[in-house]
């Protein structure tokens, strides 16, 4: 087995095709799938499954895909030791997280990350569902709860401030929202019913259950009814800081922060291309950390 092929089998599988992979190594397409078949027929086995949405691991390329990380951690970590590591780290690097995180937060950063680091090609995956970090589908994930899965690097790099939102026009046609009465008389636009345990919801219950329930929504659906004015709702203070027409109500007491989380595999974490992402996010939380707390629009 030719440790190039391998290469090529991992961004094939990161990427999810020949051409991107093709992008991330600067190759042609034809040499991508040279190595790929020769990989193949040196196994004796399809490690991919080709379909129209791309190329997809069979189950072994899936035990493939394990062993060559650790491979390729083990080389990198041969690579640093001996002095023999590449000026500057390169590939792609996947990141999950929510779209009301990304937009305001980190997508702001990343002009200065790609001067620092040109050669690595980002992928911002915007989601509220969990992802496995230890099958590939992400390299870092920025979450609002601590991931317990698997064998991870976990820290904690900010605090998300929230707040409660509502449209001058609502407001103004109804009065501002009170929780020391429940919020009586009001619209609220909800969290979806599976997110009862996060900290921010149950805050709200116990101080809106006298509200009217309209509408419930992921953040993007909360942040859109609220400035239509259909009622008031719960949100992280950077998601709504450049919306304009929501007002930040002044409310006591005041919803609690959420922590924000950044977790990578404790096997993948030292590669320089993913260190270079971790260390660039928790130097960008630290830098804006007055504006994850709600405490400045950023």
């Amino acid at each position: 087995m030719d440790w190039d092929d391998l290469r090529y089998f991992l961004k094939v599988a990161e990427t999810g095709g020949l051409s991107p992979a093709a992008r991330v190594l600067r190759v042609n397409t034809a040499t991508v799938g040279r190595h790929i078949e020769a990989l193949e027929n040196g196994l004796g086995q399809w490690v991919f499954e080709r379909t129209p949405q791309g190329y997809r691991l069979t189950a072994a390329g899936e035990r493939l895909f394990d062993w060559s990380r650790k491979v390729e951690a083990e080389f990198t970590g041969i690579q640093m030791a001996f002095g023999s590591g590449a000026a500057e780290p390169s590939g792609s690097v996947s990141i999950a997280t929510t779209d009301w995180i990304a937009v305001p937060f980190l997508v702001p950063t990343l002009a200065e990350f790609r001067r620092n680091h040109p050669a690595i090609d980002l992928v911002i995956a915007g989601s509220m569902d969990p992802v496995n970090l230890s099958r590939r589908e992400a390299d870092v994930a920025l979450r609002l709860f601590r991931p317990e899965q698997g064998n991870l690097i976990v820290r904690r790099i900010g605090d998300v401030g929230h707040g409660l939102y509502a449209s001058r026009a609502y407001l103004a046609a109804r009065g501002m929202p009170d929780p020391r009465t429940g919020c009586a008389s009001h619209d609220m636009i909800d969290w979806p019913a599976e997110l009862e345990a996060v900290p921010t919801v149950t805050w709200l219950r116990r101080n809106t259950g006298k509200a009217r329930v309209v509408l419930r929504g992921n953040a993007t659906i909360r942040l859109h009814a609220a400035r239509a004015g259909l009622g008031f709702t719960l949100l992280a203070c950077i998601a709504a800081a450049s919306v304009p027409d929501l007002v930040r109500l002044d409310v006591e007491p005041a919803p609690p922060a959420l922590g924000l989380w950044m977790a990578a595999h404790a096997e993948l974490a030292h590669l320089p291309r993913i260190r270079a992402v971790i260390d660039h996010i928790a130097d960008a939380a630290g830098k804006q950390a007055a504006f994850l707390r709600g405490e400045i629009d950023g």
